[in-house]
Parts: C-alpha cells; structure tokens; sequence
C-alpha cells in the first residue's frame, strides 16, 4: 500500500500563468489543485479560462501523484525483499546453531549411551549405571563385574544365560571375601623346627 501523499509540487513556471490572474483567482485556483490532489471534489470554475487552466495544472498533479504511489509501492517492495532475506539469513543461521547444538547434544548422548547394551539378555543389567550402587554396596568392582561379564554376553560359566545379576553380584563378594581370607592366612608367618634340638629340649626336661 502507496504511503498516503501530503504535499502537493507546484513548479516555479507556473508564476507565468498565475501572473496572467489576479491574486483572488489564484487563491481559488491553488486551492482547487490542493483539494484535487487530497481527492476532494472541486467544482467546475465558472471562468472559462480558470477551467482550462485548472484541467492542464490538475493533469500534471495527477501525474505526479502516480509517480509518487509508484515510487512509494517500489520502496515497500524493495523493504518486503530486503526483510525477506535477512529471515532466510537468519533461519539458515539458526538451523546451522542448531544443528551444531544438535550434533553436540548426540555426541553427549552418546557418551552418556556408551554403557549401555540395548542388546543385553533379559535378566541382564543394561548399563553400568543399574549396577554400580549395588556392587559398591557389596564391595564389589562394578567396572570388573561388569567388562567380565558383557565381554561373555551375560552367561554363566555352566552356559546358561544369567537370571540374577544380583545373586552374581553376592557370589563376587563371597569369592572376593574368601580370598582374602586365604591370602591372610598364606601370609601367616611359618616357623621351622630343628628335629634334633627339639627332642633334645624334651629329654632335658624329663630329666
């Protein structure tokens, strides 16, 4: 929509003409042209001269004023364009933010997913997350436990799928118990005896 026309251009060769007319009739005159141009109807001069004056100025006016629309409506489409193009331009730039966001949201997903085996038996924990507070609870690696028994697709050493994770879980802390015991007592210091002395020791004593 043209921007709505508030001047109306009157030339400096018009003084010629207006120079030919007294000052009230050219007081009526630039006042038809004003209205004429404001879409104000304007009643035809009684003057025959001031009438065929007042059709030559008013066609001029109305030339400009088809100019100016035109002009007005290329600067409101040139604006439409320009407006256009810097939202593609910032669409594209936020589709690319996105997607780099994106891309770093999957990379951290993925981190996070690492652990986990959608593949994984059904009794079967299916991330290191699932198991860790209960293998700490007993004292056990839940890092060991769990590379031991993902590297063996959760299968017992008899061959069968594991039902339990926790039971294997209390079984690696038995195992873990039991061997402690054992090294404790392997590291119990051993005494030698000398067959002789000793029988010696004993004989002295009866005596």
């Amino acid at each position: 929509m043209a921007k709505e026309k508030v001047a109306t251009l009157f030339y400096h060769d018009w003084l010629d003409l207006f120079g030919e007319l007294s000052p009230e009739e050219v007081g009526l005159l630039t006042i038809a042209l004003l209205k004429h141009d404001a879409g104000i109807e304007v009643p035809d001069f009684e003057d025959r001269s001031l009438r065929l004056l007042f059709k030559d100025l008013s066609g001029t006016v109305d030339r400009n004023r088809t100019a100016y629309n035109r002009k007005c409506e290329r600067l409101a489409e040139a604006a439409k364009k320009r407006e256009a193009t810097r939202k593609a331009q910032l669409s594209q730039l936020c589709t690319i933010v996105g997607d780099s966001d994106s891309d770093s949201d999957s990379d951290s997903d993925s981190d996070r997913e690492s652990d986990i085996d959608t593949d994984a038996p059904q009794n079967a924990p299916s991330s290191r997350a699932e198991i860790r507070s209960y293998c700490l609870e007993h004292k056990v690696d839940p890092d060991a436990f769990w590379d031991y028994y993902q590297a063996r697709d959760w299968v017992l050493g008899n061959g069968r799928p594991m039902k339990d994770w926790k039971a294997a879980v209390r079984m690696w802390q038995k195992r873990d118990t039991q061997r402690v015991s054992n090294t404790h007592f392997q590291n119990f210091p051993q005494r030698t005896y000398d067959g002789d002395a000793l029988e010696d020791a004993l004989l002295r004593r009866k005596s």
